[in-house]
């Protein structure tokens, strides 16, 4: 199975399953990141493997198109099957009229040959003979009409079933390329809820530091107030920034939980898992042009467009009896999908645009975050050993524990928008977000 090759690597160590294991400083973009919950412990890959085999969003993707695909079997048999019809009116009519010619010059001759004759007895039989074969053409004649006015009707089916073969052969001749570009999409998807969960628990580290920092505030604003040092607004707004800051422990405990419970539906897993990534990024460089060449090239939209305006010049040509009414329709058609393959063509150029300065700016904001995570770290450390010597509070060691949590959280962020940029860009997903 194929894995994200320029996001996963399978690292195997033994980790605590209660604490979460942070860093006191990150190596050059690469870094393990563990969310601990049970004896149960995945890499991103193997949960991309349970995902693909488990999620039945996944799987029902795989059958719609296994569907579409059969739909183009059963299109073309329809038009099998009417144009042999036809096909069989065609011959029944060219015989009729080989017969209808036959009896033609057979009466014919007769009336000749009537003309030369002065026999009463033999004119009598001849002119029964030429009444019988009037009567034969009369027959064939209203045959005719019946299946000419067949083949009329006939050719108009078959040509609308001939129409309906080529669009669906879309769905069977690109089979495989569609249910790839679904499948890149979904996992994607997937693969941005696994780091929605990260930034969650991120969001969470941060939010119960910051608390703790208020905590020391709050009961520090409190001994100065009581010593008269204060005042009761001062007090009541750091109050209130406690409860602010219990209500968005809430909210992402809230979304940490949800995207727990979504990774563990979609991938079958038990209810207490340990999440273990080893994060690798790569910071590519894209050439413009060469990017929106590709993506333009493998868009399936695309290619379906441009076979829709195939479909329906092939169901001009083949069908040269429609009216000039139908005639207009079909030209006016085609020009929508050529002005619909323009705006595509547009959209896509633009998309791929933005997806490689996001990715590009991102870069830069990584590295300013690093730069800022690293200063903090040191901070950290300064502190640390003040507060050993006597030298700093309390206070201000959990304020410099909440700015560089803070940091991680920004580092964090940028390197997995820098892997989902890429993972957009490598496999030419069109029209996702990050967010």
């Amino acid at each position: 199975m194929k894995i994200i090759k320029h996001v996963v690597r399978f690292v195997i160590i033994t980790i605590s399953l209660i604490v979460l294991l942070w860093i006191d400083s990150v190596s050059a973009d690469d870094f393990l990141y563990i969310i601990p919950g049970g004896k149960e412990t995945y890499t991103f890959g193997q949960l991309q493997e349970k995902y693909e085999t488990n999620s039945i969003t996944y799987l029902r993707n795989n059958i719609t198109y296994q569907i579409e695909a059969l739909n183009s079997d059963i299109a073309n048999e329809n038009y099998n099957n009417l144009n042999g019809q036809y096909v069989e009116v065609i011959q029944r009519i060219a015989e009729l009229n080989s017969t209808r010619e036959q009896l033609i010059a057979y009466r014919n001759s007769l009336i000749k040959n009537e003309n030369n004759n002065l026999n009463d007895s033999l004119l009598t039989d001849t002119n029964d003979l030429i009444q019988e074969i009037n009567n034969q053409i009369a027959t064939i004649d209203t045959q005719l009409a019946s299946l000419n006015s067949t083949k009329s009707s006939l050719m108009n089916h078959v040509s609308g079933a001939k129409l309906q073969e080529d669009t669906e052969a879309f769905y069977k001749e690109y089979q495989q390329i569609l249910l790839q570009q679904s499948r890149n999409k979904l996992t994607y998807e997937f693969l941005k809820e696994c780091f929605g969960l990260v930034v969650a628990k991120e969001q969470l580290e941060y939010y119960n530091v910051n608390g703790q920092y208020l905590e020391l505030v709050a009961k520090a604003e409190t001994i100065k107030f009581n010593k008269g040092a204060s005042t009761q607004s001062k007090v009541d707004d750091v109050s209130l920034e406690c409860m602010k800051n219990e209500n968005m422990i809430l909210y992402y405990q809230n979304i940490f939980d949800n995207t727990k419970d979504y990774i563990r539906t979609e991938t079958n897993t038990g209810e207490n898992i340990t999440l273990k990534l080893d994060i690798e990024v790569n910071q590519k460089s894209y050439d413009l042009d060469t990017v929106t060449k590709i993506f333009l090239a493998s868009n399936t939209t695309y290619m379906q467009l441009q076979n829709y305006i195939k479909s329906y010049q092939n169901y001009m040509n083949y069908n040269t009896g429609i009216s000039y009414e139908t005639y207009q329709q079909m030209m006016l058609k085609i020009q929508d999908y050529q002005m619909q393959q323009g705006e595509l063509n547009n959209k896509i150029k633009a998309y791929v645009k933005n997806a490689i300065k996001s990715h590009q700016y991102v870069i830069k904001q990584k590295d300013t975050a690093k730069r800022d995570l690293d200063l903090n770290v040191k901070n950290c450390n300064v502190v640390q050993k003040k507060i050993d010597n006597k030298k700093a509070t309390t206070i201000e060691l959990y304020k410099a524990k909440v700015n560089k949590k803070m940091a991680e959280l920004t580092y964090y962020k940028c390197c997995y928008k820098i892997i989902l940029w890429e993972y957009i860009i490598d496999n030419c997903i069109y029209d996702v977000t990050l967010e």
